[in-house]
C-alpha cells in the first residue's frame, strides 16, 4: 500500500511539474496553438 502510494505520488508530481514547465514554455492554449503532429499529437491536429 505504501510503495504505491508513494509510486503515485511522486509520478503526479512529476506530472504536475511537467504540465506546469509546458503551460510555461508555452502559455498559448492547445486548441490555438498550430504545431506538426510529430511535434505533439493532438486531438485538435
Amino acid at each position: 500500500m505504501t510503495v504505491v502510494a508513494i509510486s503515485s505520488n511522486v509520478y503526479s508530481v512529476f506530472h504536475n511539474y511537467q504540465v506546469n514547465m509546458i503551460l510555461h514554455l508555452f502559455p498559448i492554449p492547445y486548441s490555438l496553438r498550430p504545431t506538426p503532429c510529430s511535434l505533439l499529437p493532438t486531438p485538435y491536429s
